[in-house]
């Protein structure tokens, strides 16, 4: 029985990182989150912000996936957006360590709606370590020992609609070139188009609402849908639930303290076949945001200060009355 399920677990661990590039590129659990992860034309969003993240899932299971992260985001000359972030990823024999860095160009469609553009590139490299998990299969290299993968560069492109402190629009691809990470293996990562979109609005004085809808579409995976909705009391505390209607249910906790700190829980269950072996997916991120100014935004979405500066108001012209006055008075000496 042992044996079996370190089979599964190899067998899946390969299919995730080899197909999907599972975790590195999906980032579902932490939308509300880490954005950038689907969008590269999010960069900037979060202005200023130090972020880390942690997701584990199907606890419980040896060898269940893993990811952590770190990124900083940053807004340069009012409209450009940049995002880097280093990735980690296991999944029972695999695991993949990745560099991310995404550019985002942001401008004014009207006073109040944007429209970006971005593009990221990332730099991956997947490592298969079997140890005692070892499968004698002289047909099957993959399964023969222990493999390093092949460097991979590969690019994300995305553009977004948005106005601040309301809605989001966004679509995107990732793994632009389909390629291979193992010499050997003739499995490839196959672009990934996602769609998004954020949604606030005030219910009263202490509460708003933030919702969010993501769908992912590649051509060796189903259909991936994920919805989320949370209540915001007094624009420091958020509560909600994350639902996936093939995948997981859960609930989410979102704190903002201080305008600066912000901290960020979601627990899941999985609704598949994996809920008789494990009841519990967990994602945990924690923020920073540098800086003395106050971010222009008060959602969680979005917390950008400085990103699209305002068209400058027109000067106004005086009027022919005021004219006349100002020639007739006396010029002192």
């Amino acid at each position: 029985m042992k044996q079996i399920k370190q089979s599964i677990l190899t067998f899946l661990g390969i299919t995730c990182l080899l197909q999907t590039n599972a975790q590195i590129n999906s980032g579902n659990n932490q939308f509300l989150f880490n954005p950038t992860s689907i969008n590269p034309a999010i960069a900037g969003l979060m202005n200023n912000q130090l972020q880390l993240g942690y997701e584990a899932r199907w606890v419980g299971i040896q060898g269940a996936p893993q990811t952590i992260f770190l990124a900083y985001d940053k807004v340069f000359s009012e409209n450009t957006g940049w995002n880097t972030a280093v990735y980690s990823d296991h999944a029972g024999p695999v695991s993949t360590i990745a560099l991310s860095n995404a550019f985002a160009y942001h401008l004014n469609l009207s006073s109040t709606v944007n429209l970006s553009m971005g593009i990221k590139h990332l730099l991956s490299q997947s490592y298969l370590t079997l140890g005692n998990q070892k499968v004698n299969d002289n047909d099957d290299l993959l399964l023969s020992g222990d493999l390093t993968g092949i460097p991979v560069n590969n690019f994300d492109a995305g553009f977004t609609v948005y106005k601040p402190d309301q809605f989001l629009i966004g679509l995107s691809c990732a793994n632009l070139i389909p390629q291979k990470r193992y010499r050997f293996v003739q499995a490839t990562e196959q672009p990934v188009i996602s769609m998004q979109s954020w949604y606030n609005t005030a219910v009263n004085n202490h509460l708003s609402f933030e919702a969010t809808a993501l769908i992912n579409i590649a051509t060796n995976i189903p259909v991936n849908l994920q919805f989320s909705g949370m209540l915001v009391l007094d624009k420091t505390l958020g509560v909600g639930i994350n639902f996936s209607p093939s995948n997981q249910i859960g609930a989410m906790v979102y704190v903002k303290t201080k305008d600066r700190l912000n901290l960020f829980y979601n627990y899941n269950m999985p609704a598949t076949q994996i809920f008789a072996v494990s009841k519990q997916n967990h994602a945990i991120g924690l923020s920073y945001r540098f800086g003395k100014d106050p971010a222009a935004s008060k959602t969680f979405f979005i917390q950008s200060y400085g990103l699209v500066k305002k068209p400058a108001k027109a000067a106004v012209k005086p009027t022919l009355q005021e004219v006349k006055t100002e020639s007739t008075q006396p010029k002192s000496k």
